[in-house]
């Protein structure tokens, strides 16, 4: 899997060689799917720190 930085370069460097759209859709699809996966993560993890501190208030207030 190429990292999410490397990808919109080597999709650039294909569109400025004048490469039909056609060649670069599977990489669009990819980049889609890398994305996908990131705003998951960044939800998860901020949920994930949203019930820490939910649990972390509740125990100082003694609830």
């Amino acid at each position: 899997m190429l990292s999410t930085y490397q990808f919109p370069i080597s999709m650039l460097n294909r569109l400025n060689h004048g490469l039909p759209l056609v060649v670069s859709l599977p990489f669009l699809e990819e980049y889609r799917r890398i994305n996908a996966q990131l705003i998951f993560l960044l939800n998860l993890r901020n949920r994930t720190s949203y019930l820490l501190s939910l649990a972390t208030t509740s125990s100082l207030l003694g609830i």
